[in-house]
């Protein structure tokens, strides 16, 4: 039988991640391995971790590099240990007790699979997308193929929270690029992952997000990284060599995103002087963006 190993990021999210574990110990489809990276949380995370039991869960502590660079930690821990599968996931998500069985129906026709999305309100995660690399942008298809009642469906981006990839993937497109530090490494790791096998999304996996489906709003730092990390993307393997023409079309809409946030901003931002400093973020996120800076904002 093939192992599997989950790994879980996490900081700053006990509780949530007490809660995302005890899901993934009670998968029917058994995980080998438990790997879990703490982002140097604060908040008795670590104290928590220390006294957890068991020869199939290992804890790997390290400074706050961002999901990027604890789904790369974690990731490369679990391909170094030979694991066939490996079950990427955030803190804050919750999987149904089949959910990895139901993924692994599918191994033999996608290497690289994603889980059913839903919101604590029951309110289904509209995730089957499409990327358009010459544009930098994903267009939504609404999850049609779900509607047209398929049971699965093809994409060409990723997401980690659920994503269960193939060492035989990770071996060709290597670990996420830790220097998003949050926003697009996901995303990129699933075009990377497109070109070598059929990205999936699974109807009947199911995956909770712990959060309502209202309240899923762009963050400061969400807008931030979103506008900063374009330069990461623009530079994917396979679609770095733009010409002219193509990357005049990426740096407009580069700044159509960024003029999209700073109207989001001063629509929603009554008070003034938190207006102000907000749109002074999101102007550092299109500055950065040219002088090609990485990691965590400073």
């Amino acid at each position: 039988m093939e192992k599997i190993c989950c790994v879980i990021v996490t900081f700053n999210r006990l509780s949530l991640l007490k809660e995302c574990i005890q899901a993934v110990l009670n998968q029917t489809r058994s995980i080998d391995k438990i790997i879990i990276v703490d982002n140097g949380s604060s908040d008795g995370t670590k104290e928590y971790l220390s006294n957890l039991k068991g020869e199939n869960i290992q804890i790997i502590y390290q400074e706050n590099l961002g999901g990027a660079g604890g789904f790369h930690t974690g990731l490369k821990a679990a391909y170094e240990q030979e694991y066939d599968w490996i079950w990427l996931m955030d803190d804050d998500v919750e999987v149904a007790s089949d959910c990895l069985e139901n993924l692994l129906k599918y191994s033999n026709i996608s290497k690289c699979l994603h889980p059913n999305k839903y919101y604590i309100d029951n309110v289904n995660f509209k995730w089957e997308q499409w990327y358009d690399p010459f544009r930098g942008v994903t267009y939504s298809l609404h999850n049609t193929s779900f509607k047209n009642n398929k049971d699965i469906c093809f994409v060409n981006v990723g997401c980690f929270e659920g994503m269960l990839i193939s060492r035989e993937i990770v071996n060709k497109i290597g670990f996420p690029n830790k220097n998003y530090f949050i926003v697009g490494d996901d995303l990129e790791y699933g075009f990377l992952a497109s070109n070598y096998t059929n990205v999936s999304y699974v109807k009947n996996a199911k995956i909770i997000r712990k959060k309502k489906s209202y309240e899923e709003l762009p963050s400061l730092n969400a807008m931030y990284y979103s506008i900063r990390n374009r330069h990461l993307m623009k530079n994917i393997p396979n679609i770095a060599n733009l010409n002219f023409n193509t990357n005049y079309v990426y740096e407009l809409y580069t700044f159509k995103t960024y003029i999209g946030f700073m109207r989001y901003i001063i629509r929603s931002e009554k008070n003034i002087s938190n207006k102000f400093k907000k749109l002074k973020i999101i102007t550092k996120g299109y500055k950065d963006y040219f002088f090609k800076v990485v990691g965590k904002m400073s």
